[in-house]
């Protein structure tokens, strides 16, 4: 239930208030607050289930945040870092990780993802579609790309 709490400068009679509800006092303001004994918000329904022991224990991960697992930071792509120079080709290392890599793997990748995305490896980065971009920076996701590789000594798909 709720307990909604209007503060005033007297505690209210047993008659007046309710297992749901108490009003108390403070500088005259008639600040209203609600306190809710089932641990949610009555105004967006955001909820967190009953605190246990268990949520503050550091080696249960019951209790972690799940955005970063209890570490306290998350792992980013900074974009930027791995795309320097949007101006400049895949061919010539626009994708700064590939860009010294000796194996033919990457530019066999790019080429089987051009085909499926409408882009050439002489193609400016910034002139490829968003998602064509995407794919490249973060993957295909659930869509699967076949692909020949060739390592110079035998042939993979």
């Amino acid at each position: 239930g709720l307990v909604v709490a209007e503060f005033a400068d007297r505690p209210l009679p047993a008659s007046e208030t309710s297992e749901e509800s108490a009003y108390k006092s403070k500088n005259e303001t008639h600040e209203r607050i609600l306190f809710s004994e089932k641990f949610a918000c009555p105004v967006s329904g955001f909820t967190i289930p009953e605190i246990e022991p268990r949520l503050f224990s550091f080696n249960n991960p019951f209790g972690a945040c799940p955005t970063c697992d209890g570490l306290g930071s998350q792992r980013a792509i900074d974009e930027n870092l791995v795309v320097p120079d949007d101006n400049a080709t895949l061919r010539d290392g626009a994708v700064s990780p590939w860009a010294k890599s000796t194996s033919p793997y990457y530019s066999q990748t790019l080429e089987a993802l051009g085909k499926v995305y409408g882009f050439k490896l002489g193609d400016k980065f910034k002139d490829l579609s968003e998602e064509a971009q995407q794919a490249i920076l973060r993957g295909t996701g659930e869509r699967e790309i076949t692909f020949n590789y060739d390592d110079g000594l035998r042939s993979y798909k």
